[in-house]
């Protein structure tokens, strides 16, 4: 992906990893508009309200339409980069009448 990311924008990019997206969207707020991050992956759904309140992120230019996820995406800024699901483990002991999904 490093590559043809690259290739694409005639650019040489700079990985940075972190433990995970909390202590990205620190870092971002610390370095405020000094950041020298030109695209920022790793944020999940629920850091993209704060995400947006640093007004450090400008809008993708990617048609929601053209983001093919499970109940679509409405977001003019963030785009998903991947997804997953949730399995939930319980003991039939104690939970006799499980949701279904």
């Amino acid at each position: 992906m490093k590559k043809a990311f690259e290739a694409d924008c005639n650019c040489e990019l700079k990985l940075v990893a972190l433990e995970d997206g909390v202590s990205l969207l620190n870092r971002l707020r610390m370095e405020g508009k000094n950041s020298k991050a030109d695209v920022v992956l790793g944020l999940d759904n629920n850091l993209l309200e704060a995400a947006t309140q640093t007004k450090l992120f400008a809008k993708s230019g990617v048609a929601n339409e053209a983001v093919k996820v499970p109940g679509g995406w409405k977001n003019d800024t963030f785009v998903p980069f991947d997804y997953g699901y949730f399995a939930f483990v319980y003991d039939k002991s104690k939970l006799k009448n499980p949701r279904k999904a």
